[in-house]
């Protein structure tokens, strides 16, 4: 009841309270000290009530152990180097507090780990854009964390912030001088790349250009067995483009493993990628961008921040197995441009 009255006086939710006292990430400096001097005034000590709090609450892990839990088998995990960089901070992070990590990919119950089976494992960390039902109804009583956008309303998570994403891409292109803005992207129902499209188009409209083709995948998939198929709606994607009555000059590709493979694409098609149409990718993967000239802009996802504040959100959460349902956040780690190299 504590919370929901100092909620109440302060003018913030009760999770945000609940993050204060529990000294969580995701709330200002300013928020929390207003929270703290709400505390205070009601005649309780801060200090006191967050050693009662820390207590009363913290829990002494099982196994130390973590598993890092892949739920679907696409070119994001395969391929992107971003993501070898993610996990890495994750494994480094936990060894920091002496916990191990196991790592597994799934998309069944019967092919779960037997640790999570047999609940020999402290908590999760999940990545996955579809997430199988029958995975997560058998999970849901382990602490965890996402570090994907997903079409799942449950549990924190730690991604990137894709409306910025498209934000950046956006304004990028627009102080470049470009007035016909495209964004292609073969994944169509990822919803990460789908909040990507949509900021481009609304950040493009908010400063007058309404001349933006958004061209995706026809059937919506965003699975690939293999870099070919990838390729070859790709393809179809530039054919799109360069069936439009004109031809846009400035492009955002919200994937750099779907950049490189458009750069030969391009070329083949008799278009010069810098030349005569300006690229910005994003996840700042460097060994797909690697040998493409002119190197495009990207943006950077910052993986290993990613991993850093998953693992800090996820140890709380272990620690504090009574912590209630509305007191899960979402943390979007704020993205960065790299710029282009430009054309001699």
């Amino acid at each position: 009841m504590l919370n929901l009255e100092i909620a109440k006086i302060a003018g913030v939710s009760p999770a945000t309270v609940s993050r204060v006292i529990n000294g969580r990430p995701g709330v200002s400096k300013q928020v929390a000290e207003h929270i703290k001097t709400v505390i205070e005034q009601r005649g309780i000590d801060y200090s006191e009530l967050v050693k009662k709090r820390c207590k009363k609450s913290r829990a002494t892990l099982k196994t130390k152990t973590v598993a890092v839990l892949i739920l679907s088998n696409d070119i994001f995990h395969n391929y992107a180097s971003n993501f070898i960089q993610l996990i890495n901070s994750i494994e480094r992070h936990l060894h920091e507090q002496n916990i191990n990590m196991l790592f597994a990919q799934t998309s069944s119950v019967k092919d779960l780990p037997e640790e999570i089976k047999t609940g020999t494992i402290d908590g999760l960390v999940l990545s996955g854009f579809h997430p199988p039902d029958e995975i997560l109804e058998r999970i849901r009583h382990i602490p965890s964390v996402w570090i994907s956008s997903h079409y799942s309303a449950e549990g924190s998570s730690v991604v990137s912030g894709n409306d910025l994403i498209g934000e950046i891409a956006a304004r990028y292109l627009i102080e470049r001088g470009h007035q016909h803005l495209c964004f292609i992207n073969a994944f169509g129902d990822h919803p990460g790349m789908i909040q990507r499209a949509n900021f481009f188009k609304l950040y493009a409209h908010n400063n007058n250009i309404d001349n933006v083709d958004i061209l995706i995948n026809r059937d919506g998939t965003a699975h690939y067995s293999d870099i070919v198929a990838l390729k070859k709606v790709l393809a179809n994607l530039i054919d799109d483009m360069r069936n439009l009555t004109s031809r846009p000059t400035g492009l955002f590709v919200p994937h750099d493993i779907q950049v490189a493979l458009l750069y030969d694409l391009l070329y083949a098609k008799g278009i010069a990628p810098g030349r005569e149409i300006d690229v910005i990718g994003c996840d700042n993967d460097r060994l797909a961008l690697a040998g493409l000239y002119p190197k495009p802009a990207t943006i950077d996802i910052l993986p290993n921040i990613i991993g850093k504040r998953a693992v800090q959100e996820l140890i709380w959460k272990m620690e504090n197995p009574s912590y209630h349902r509305y007191e899960d956040i979402c943390i979007a780690v704020k993205p960065k441009l790299i710029m282009s190299e430009e054309v001699c």
